[in-house]
């Protein structure tokens, strides 16, 4: 009887810390990820002070504030767009006219930046659980906000996109769908437009307003149930985030105190010490002496039988501790260390990371991104703001793996010498065509034929120059 009650205790003190109770935790204490209570010690995150909840206000205080934080948030959306992607209403086909859709889509991308108000839903997603993009379009019928919107008039009935981050659409103590036969179960019955709150950027408009689901575009990544409730990119690597931050601060601190250079007199005169402590007028003149030369440079301090010492204490290299912490937080998001902040440690481990990080953005694009942007796209269509496809929509990227004009140039010398190398050991054939040495990589396209390579099957006399000259 008595443990049970410790053990009804002890829960009722959990609950308390973390602000919710066992049945009745709204969707945004379960924002983050609660302590794990595997260690039956302690409470380590207590012990190291570390939020027994995460909330969508911790998440984007800490991206707002914290350099590293945000370098989570953005690296990997700034390398996923940093080429916009080339969309077709079916097989890319510069020869035939632009399908009814493609010229919707052209004035969407030239007048309404779309790749742009894409990348803003995109960034603003990895904070919290899902962002939004709101259309603010003219509608055939006239409707009120909390009703579905009606269809709209053209591409040219748009005004505007706007991305939304999580607080602004906010779905807190809003009923879910409970209908088990609906497509909509388990989703928000309508989204909170709201402003002034974290995330927000617009200092004038202070209003809320109840938003019909159709009328915002979900983006969540990591929501793989098919709610609109996906991970933060920051809610793994948030404890770590805090150790970085505790351990900038100490340094600092800590070095900061050190260069203050304080002073301290010890008063080994019994007639000084009590002249000092009785007499008033001594012990003020005392003190702006002192402090006249604790705040100069170029002051002298008599000491009347007193010794003066330096308080300094000793500072231990943080670099460890930091490099562990870094660590920590660069594996829960999947950015290599040296990629998160620019650091190079090495040639060749500097080129893996290079690699590892260009298949990570590659596989983004991919599966996530891809998806969004057709989901997007026919989103318009249904709310009648866009044309029809006739056929797939056909999303192609730039190859992110490509080498840089450094590497290429690198590649082709070292092509060339591979070449010589094979002259001058008997090798018949060449390793590597001129055309693959000018590209500085070998691509999986057949090159083109070149001119060197001509033989004696070639249609080209061989006592006659390629390029005749005229004069």
């Amino acid at each position: 009887m008595s443990n049970h009650r410790n053990k009804s205790k002890r829960n009722l003190q959990v609950n308390a810390r973390q602000g919710t109770n066992s049945r009745g935790s709204n969707i945004a204490d379960r924002l983050g990820g609660g302590y794990h209570f595997a260690d039956t010690k302690r409470d380590v995150w207590t012990v190291a002070g570390y939020p027994a909840k995460v909330t969508f206000d911790n998440l984007w205080n800490m991206q707002a504030r914290f350099g590293i934080a945000k370098a989570g948030i953005h690296r990997i959306v700034d390398k996923c767009w940093q080429s916009s992607p080339i969309i077709t209403d079916g097989e890319f086909d510069d020869k035939r006219p632009l399908t009814p859709f493609e010229k919707d889509l052209k004035i969407l991308i030239d007048k309404h930046y779309l790749f742009a108000r894409l990348k803003g839903a995109d960034w603003r997603n990895r904070i919290g659980r899902y962002s939004g993009i709101l259309p603010i379009a003219k509608e055939s019928a006239q409707t009120k906000p909390e009703d579905p919107a009606s269809k709209s008039l053209g591409i040219e009935s748009l005004l505007k996109l706007v991305p939304l981050p999580e607080s602004q659409l906010d779905v807190n103590s809003v009923r879910s769908n409970s209908d088990i036969s609906s497509a909509n179960y388990g989703m928000p019955e309508y989204y909170n437009l709201r402003q002034d709150v974290n995330g927000d950027r617009n200092p004038v408009e202070n209003t809320e307003i109840q938003l019909d689901p159709s009328r915002v575009f979900i983006f969540a990544e990591g929501a793989d149930d098919g709610s609109i409730f996906g991970i933060p990119a920051n809610e793994a690597g948030y404890n770590a985030l805090l150790d970085l931050e505790k351990i900038c601060v100490a340094g600092a601190e800590g070095h900061f105190k050190n260069a203050k250079q304080r002073t301290i007199l010890n008063v080994k005169d019994a007639q000084v010490a009590n002249t000092l402590m009785n007499d008033p007028f001594k012990a003020a003149e005392w003190k702006q002496t002192a402090a006249d030369f604790a705040s100069g440079f170029d002051n002298m301090l008599t000491l009347y039988g007193m010794d003066a010492h330096q308080l300094q204490s000793t500072l231990s290299d943080p670099t460890a501790p930091f490099t562990n912490a870094l660590n920590v937080y660069a594996a829960s998001i999947a950015i290599p260390a040296t990629i998160l902040i620019g650091q190079q440690t090495g040639r060749l481990a500097s080129d893996e990371d290079q690699a590892d990080w260009a298949q990570t953005a590659e596989s983004r694009r991919e599966n996530t991104l891809t998806p969004c942007i057709k989901s997007f796209l026919m989103y318009l269509v249904d709310r009648g703001i866009m044309s029809k496809p006739t056929n797939e929509i056909m999303v192609e990227w730039e190859d992110l793996s490509e080498p840089s004009t450094g590497d290429k140039l690198s590649n082709s010398k070292t092509m060339a010498e591979i070449n010589k190398l094979g002259r001058e050991t008997g090798m018949q054939e060449p390793s590597f065509t001129e055309s693959e040495i000018r590209q500085g990589y070998v691509s999986d396209e057949k090159p083109e034929e070149d001119v060197e390579s001509f033989g004696e099957d070639n249609d080209l006399p061989k006592d006659e120059p390629l390029v005749k000259d005229d004069v």
